[in-house]
């Protein structure tokens, strides 16, 4: 039921900012405040849906499988975000560059529990956190109106990412640790976004948009050997992330 919830709300949000700018596309807005050149600063909200999995694969004893996936996890939250950037119009083209900064700490913790014999279970668990992410993308745009401008955006965004991984498994009642792992650094992810702007005043926009941002796969780098037979396993983590945005900006032109 809180899966269900949880892409129920998702959906709302991708839904809110595709109704923005199908507005905008069927709206007629008046030439009051047009879109103009020159440097930007806003800040807004952000819905953040993020999604984590970790594969981990085996070759060894009928106590640890050869290949076990934990269950993906993800989490939903708001946060504040704040964007600086720089927009032209060539006409009716726009062209943009846009940093953005977003302030959070995501953990996500998941288990995937398997019996292997009638006296023996055996625990796979994870946790991720990640936080502070910077992005910088290029924007790409039409002035479907004087006022509006619709766009695609793409770029790369940058995350301090720690994972870590344990393994344990209960045998006639006690608990047995088999395996630990870490992981730490910093990711940098690709972005992929549709969004739209309307000039509100001569110095007042607001924005929305919907992004991707795909982190892709990390490998573990400790190649830690198992207790039960000396084998090494190996670990891959992957991240994604989902957010809606709508910010009020102050233009500089």
């Amino acid at each position: 039921m809180k899966k269900i919830q949880r892409i129920i709300q998702a959906k709302k949000y991708r839904l809110l900012s595709a109704s923005f700018i199908l507005l905008l596309l069927s709206s007629r807005i008046s030439d009051a405040a047009i879109v103009t050149s020159g440097f930007y600063v806003g800040g807004g909200i952000q819905h953040v849906s993020a999604e984590y999995g970790l594969t981990r694969h085996f070759n060894g004893s009928p106590l640890t499988p050869s290949d076990v996936r934990n269950t993906d996890h993800s989490s939903q939250w708001q946060t504040p975000q704040l964007a600086i950037g720089y927009q032209h119009l060539f006409g009716r083209f726009y062209l943009g560059a846009e940093g953005t900064k977003s302030f959070y700490t995501d953990r996500l913790h998941g288990a995937h529990t398997q019996q292997i014999f009638q006296s023996t279970v055996v625990t796979y668990g994870s946790d991720v956190r990640y936080s502070n992410p910077f992005a910088l993308d290029m924007l790409i745009g039409w002035a479907i109106t004087p006022s509006a401008v619709i766009y695609a955006r793409a770029g790369l965004s940058y995350t301090a990412l720690r994972s870590d991984f344990n393994l344990t498994y209960l045998y006639m009642g006690k608990q047995y640790t088999q395996e630990t792992d870490s992981l730490r650094g910093n990711r940098i992810g690709k972005d992929l976004g549709v969004g739209a702007i309307y000039q509100l005043s001569p110095h007042l926009m607001l924005q929305a948009d919907y992004k991707m941002t795909f982190y892709g796969q990390m490998h573990y780098s400790d190649m830690q050997p198992s207790i039960a037979n000396d084998a090494p396993s190996r670990k891959t983590v992957t991240l994604k992330t989902q957010t809606a945005n709508v910010n009020l900006v102050y233009t500089f032109s």
